[in-house]
């Protein structure tokens, strides 16, 4: 997992992380496209539509998996960029 090497945290920790964001709406998930298994969808409790299985937890992330950001994960960068050095 790239990511993992570029954030200098282990795959646990780091999909531990991407799933707040994800349940934040920050960013999603998407499988790549070599990936043959697709994300594993269920109806959400509270949401009440379709997510992914597991969404908002590490539970099922796949490190193949593409991390895309939002609308509202764009403008995340947009604001908080000025802040960090």
């Amino acid at each position: 997992m790239l990511l993992t090497f570029r954030a200098l945290a282990s795959q646990e920790r780091l999909k531990f992380e991407l799933a707040c964001l994800e349940r934040w709406g920050l960013l999603v998930f998407h499988p790549a496209a070599t990936e043959d298994r697709p994300a594993p969808l269920r109806t959400h409790g509270r949401a009440k539509r379709e997510l992914r299985d597991g969404w908002g937890s590490s539970r099922g992330i796949r490190p193949s998996w593409i991390v895309r950001l939002t609308r509202m994960g764009l403008r995340a960068v947009e604001i908080c960029r000025p802040l960090v050095s």
